[in-house]
């Protein structure tokens, strides 16, 4: 960690966390949710529990906060499925939806497939509030759903080969809109890219190679899509860890690199990040074996904050509500990071 930049406050420490979120979760008070391998435990920030939700099988593999309306608290999705450092088999995914208003803590299934690659692979909110989810069918096949507001069961939306990330563009009268990163393309060998689909059609921006990492910042007049291209297979001999900006705007895609991260060979997320305030708006990249930060105007390189090779992606979070983000790292020990001032 550069200690000139960030200094690191320790959090209540629970055994096998993975993931740790910040919210409402009982619609009342500030919570930490703990994401463990045998469920979820709400704590206060003083490390007093006051729910869990229990979860039967599977790894935790990502976990998102999902933000309450209309009196409904903030609630924590999850996706399970096998845990890679494990010989067990395990062929089941399952995605939950889990907050601590009632007693006891609400843990509600909302889908649930075998696969023979038992692999959550994103989940992303869209602004109409559907859940779009993506979970692999097979060893290379990327299945897409969505639960739409109102309803109780997820439906396919598409699949593709080795899609690594989503992002939701628009949402109208039931039309998604959404962008889709893939690492590999269609043929044994051949490179992945960045996509637009809507109503069954595919349309490709442009990109260098496969894309790892994807964040959607909606435009007045259509998008900017951040997003970690120059992916191979062939790790650090062919691959970069680019970093790019594809504006999308009607029919016209532009792509702009900002930047290539030396050391690393892909910027696996992207997050916005208020690490040196609400003045100051940024992102957060999370590369192979880095935690950087860059403007939004991206006009610096990135600042190199810290070294991590976790496989996890990072949380932000403005926990104490003073519009300064903190980085919630899980493991190896639970902490915020967060900018010296």
């Amino acid at each position: 960690m550069d200690e000139a930049i960030l200094q690191a406050v320790k959090l209540p420490a629970v055994p096998n966390t993975a993931f740790i979120l910040h919210g409402r979760f009982d619609g009342r008070q500030s919570l930490y949710a703990y994401v463990l391998s045998s469920g979820i435990r709400f704590l206060r920030p003083d490390g007093t529990v006051v729910a869990e939700a229990v979860q039967g099988t599977g790894s935790a593999r990502l976990a998102l906060k999902v933000p309450g309306s209309g009196g409904r608290p903030d609630r924590v999705l999850v996706g399970w499925g096998r845990d890679p450092a494990s010989r067990l088999a395990q062929n089941t995914v399952v995605f939950t939806l889990s907050d601590a208003s009632a007693k006891p803590a609400v843990h509600q299934v909302i889908h649930q497939t075998v696969s023979d690659r038992a692999d959550p692979q994103d989940a992303v909110l869209a602004p109409d509030g559907a859940l779009v989810l993506a979970w692999f069918s097979d060893k290379y096949t990327v299945q897409v759903g969505l639960l739409a507001p109102g309803e109780s069961q997820v439906k396919t939306v598409t699949s593709a080969a080795m899609i690594s990330r989503l992002g939701v563009l628009g949402a109208r009268e039931g039309r998604y809109t959404l962008a889709v990163a893939r690492v590999y393309g269609d043929e044994p060998g051949s490179d992945g890219g960045l996509f637009l689909f809507e109503d069954g059609q595919w349309r490709r921006l442009p990109t260098v190679r496969g894309v790892r990492g994807l964040w959607v910042s909606a435009k007045p007049d259509g998008w900017d899509l951040w997003v970690g291209d120059g992916w191979n297979k062939d790790y650090g001999r062919v691959a970069r860890a680019y970093l790019s900006v594809v504006s999308v705007r009607g029919q016209e895609a532009q792509r702009r690199q900002v930047a290539e991260i030396q050391g690393g060979f892909s910027v696996f997320d992207i997050l916005p990040c208020h690490l040196f305030g609400p003045k100051k708006p940024g992102k957060l990249l999370k590369t192979n074996n880095q935690l950087l930060w860059i403007p939004d105007a991206a006009d610096a390189p990135p600042a190199y904050l810290a070294s991590w090779s976790s496989p996890d992606a990072p949380v932000v979070a403005d926990v104490d509500g003073d519009g300064y983000d903190e980085i919630l790292i899980a493991t190896p020990e639970p902490m915020a990071l967060k900018a010296k001032k």
